[in-house]
């Protein structure tokens, strides 16, 4: 099943290169070799020279210039130039040798020469991207994912993606990819080392802040390496440490994936009733139950011919359907809140989770023993999630008008008793020394200026009320970055955090790994890398 996108990737401008290609690599002679899926040797290096990376492909220098000027008369091509050759092609009667024609046209419009010019776009692209991401403030969030191609007989190749998450000046959530590789499983520090070259590539070593990742059991290793690395180069500040933010996408496809087990055979019964095809995305497996229901209900599977043939769910299985339905439709419905919509910011989350605790909490209290059962699974999975990643969570909720210091006194009373939850004194310290340490007027200017902070002021201004349409990005935009201009930067790098690692649609998949595109892999790793990052740049295709 092919990921769904949040934008059309078949944007002509982006996808020259993939076109041009069309799953196959060139030869030293400019022959043709298919690729199947496979990298060049060197591209499981991580911590090779990256000049050798973005090089320009070999051949005659001269058809780099070929595509520059569309007037100009420069190229030659057997003897002749592009515009004798133009020429030519208007003067040939209708029933031209189409086998000619096609070698005209391939002299003037040559894949090397394609894949240089979009190499040189990239590079060029890449030099704004360094430029504009180190203008962006202190912090930069990153988050980091691995894809998979998935080939015949269960073979799969899996890549690294690492992007950087940010808020633009004009208040727009972005998502740029800063690398796209090949995985190496024999090097475990492979990640580790993708992460530390790109944040050296980019300036941005200085500007970590946080990781949003899957979680594995590499995770809590990899921080420490990447931290290690980075301190060892006297790029990570000593007092800084890179926060780890587990992914919410990951943490429901399990909630989910747990409570379809528990019904594992009902299922099957059902699939061979309703549908046959396995599902990898934990909202489409909820809907095929849901309609599946209501065929029960209409009688739809009581016909002396299906239950002749088929084998039909009991009463009380049919029941059981019904109390997962509800269950994972709570999630569900939290997920369309955080997932489907315009900009997924950081301070939704902590909100809409708690509100799914409570809808969880209620269902734990039902008499029914499965109920409470499944329910109680569910919300071990939910509260180890809040509990890990709290900070994170309330420093992005505080930054909410609507919600500041007072959703986090109240929130703290419904969490109480629960270890890892921060008492509210200690949310409002840590959101203090993120404010000292890189946003006040005294790190920002060199003077501390005396009396309130902007920070102090925009906390004990009253709260806005909850409810209706509401825009954070539009607040700070219009009414929060006049008033509170310091203030307003800490609250662009905190609402870009991302917690998950994917949104919209391709939030929904299980924890298998999201699947690469086959169209973009068989380019070979230069390409594959350019046309992944160039295209998040741009806006046509996020990851």
């Amino acid at each position: 099943m092919t990921a769904s996108r949040e934008a059309d990737p078949t944007d002509q401008d982006a996808r020259t290169p993939a076109v041009a290609y069309d799953g196959q690599n060139l030869n030293e002679n400019g022959s043709f070799h298919s690729e199947g899926g496979r990298n060049e040797t060197n591209e499981a290096d991580p911590i090779a020279d990256e000049d050798n990376m973005h090089s320009e492909p070999e051949g005659d220098e001269d058809g780099s210039e070929e595509m520059e000027d569309e007037d100009s008369c420069d190229g030659v091509h057997d003897g002749k130039s592009d515009c004798d050759a133009i020429d030519d092609m208007e003067d040939m009667d209708d029933d031209i040798d189409i086998g000619e024609m096609q070698d005209l046209i391939a002299g003037l419009f040559s894949t090397r020469s394609i894949a240089k010019h979009y190499l040189r776009f990239f590079e060029e692209g890449k030099s704004e991207v360094k430029c504009l991401l180190n203008s962006m403030g202190r912090l930069i969030p990153l988050s980091v994912d691995m894809l998979s191609h998935y080939q015949r007989w269960g073979n799969t190749t899996d890549y690294v993606s690492l992007a950087a998450n940010f808020i633009d000046n004009d208040w727009k959530l972005k998502k740029w990819l800063l690398h796209f590789q090949l995985y190496d499983p024999c090097n475990s520090d492979f990640v580790d080392a993708v992460i530390v070259k790109a944040l050296d590539d980019y300036n941005l070593t200085d500007k970590a802040y946080t990781l949003t990742s899957r979680d594995n059991d590499l995770v809590d290793e990899t921080l420490e390496s990447i931290q290690s690395q980075l301190k060892e180069k006297n790029r990570l500040p000593s007092e800084r440490r890179l926060f780890h933010v587990s992914c919410v996408a990951e943490m429901f496809g399990l909630m989910a994936e747990g409570a379809f087990k528990a019904i594992s055979d009902i299922i099957s019964t059902v699939k061979e009733l309703h549908w046959s095809r396995s599902e990898c995305m934990w909202h489409l497996t909820h809907s095929k139950l849901e309609s599946a229901l209501e065929m029960e209900a209409l009688g739809e599977f009581n016909s002396e011919f299906v239950t002749k043939h088929y084998s039909v769910p009991s009463a009380e299985g049919w029941e059981k359907v019904r109390v997962i339905c509800r269950l994972v439709g709570h999630v569900y419905g939290v997920a369309k809140k955080v997932f489907q919509v315009k900009n997924s910011t950081a301070n939704l989350f902590l909100y809409n989770l708690q509100e799914l605790r409570a809808s969880l909490l209620l269902e734990a209290s039902s008499p029914d023993a499965f109920t409470c059962r499944v329910a109680n699974k569910m919300l071990k999975k939910l509260t180890k999630y809040i509990r890990t990643n709290y900070l994170v969570l309330a420093i992005a909720s505080v930054m909410d008008p609507r919600y500041k210091m007072q959703f986090i006194d109240e929130i703290s009373a419904k969490f109480e008793g629960i270890d890892g939850i921060l008492q509210p004194g200690l949310v409002l310290e840590a959101v203090r020394s993120i404010y000292a340490a890189d946003y006040s007027e005294g790190a920002l200017n060199g003077v501390d200026l005396p009396g309130k902070s902007e920070l102090d002021i925009y906390l004990e201004e009253p709260v806005l009320l909850r409810g209706g349409r509401f825009s954070v990005l539009n607040w700070w935009k219009s009414e929060g970055s006049p008033k509170y201009s310091n203030v307003s930067k800490m609250a662009r790098a905190i609402l870009a955090v991302p917690l998950s690692v994917a949104t919209s649609y391709d939030a929904y998949y299980y924890i298998e790994n999201r699947p690469a595109d086959p169209d973009v892999i068989t380019t070979g790793a230069k390409l594959m890398n350019a046309q992944m990052c160039s295209w998040s740049w741009k806006g046509g295709k996020t990851v």
